[in-house]
């Protein structure tokens, strides 16, 4: 083999390992992380029963607005259930609760699918949720035969703001129960 071929071949080889290694060097070492959110899910009872509002300081504009509404003589916060979940993730909670007299269960399931962060038109954060459905099987009239109740939707909120996705009756003719979704970035 003559020397120039040989020289040649030997400078493509040198410039073809150096090309991978800058490859290789560009690569990110450490992947990045989606964020994660909290998400709190408080079922507010508005009725006319005579008992005394009772909720959180958190809530008092969400109760304010819905008075102006819905005006009725008191509002309790009824439950608050929290799930962690990733940008672009979902979230699926059940549980069970009793009636006001203890003696009948009421199971409540709840999901979000595909939760993902953007930034507005105005340059805030905002967070989308393709689906979001919340079900109760409710008893009726007091007895062991349920009723699969509950609403579904799609809709978008602003972080750390609580807000209003629903409203569904109760048991009791004079009530309703509203749901209240806040999204807060999760603590590390």
């Amino acid at each position: 083999m003559n020397q120039p071929r040989k020289s040649f071949l030997l400078a493509a080889f040198f410039i073809f390992c150096l090309s991978l290694t800058a490859s290789f060097a560009q690569t990110p070492i450490n992947k990045l992380f989606e964020p994660s959110f909290d998400i709190i899910l408080q079922t507010v009872v508005g009725s006319n029963d005579g008992g005394r509002s009772d909720v959180a300081s958190s809530l008092s504009g969400i109760v304010k607005k819905l008075k102006a509404d819905f005006p009725f003589a008191n509002y309790r916060l009824a439950s608050t259930s929290i799930q962690r979940i990733a940008n672009k993730g979902g979230a699926d909670s059940r549980s069970v609760s009793y009636t006001s007299d203890k003696n009948l269960a009421v199971f409540s399931e709840w999901t979000i699918n595909n939760l993902e962060s953007s930034i507005d038109g105005k340059g805030q954060e905002t967070l989308q949720i393709q689906n979001f459905r919340f079900g109760q099987r409710v008893p009726i009239n007091n007895t062991t035969n349920y009723e699969q109740v509950g609403i579904t939707t799609r809709f978008s909120l602003m972080k750390n703001t609580p807000t209003i996705v629903g409203s569904l009756t109760t048991s009791k003719p004079e009530e309703l129960m509203f749901l209240i979704l806040t999204v807060r970035s999760a603590e590390k």
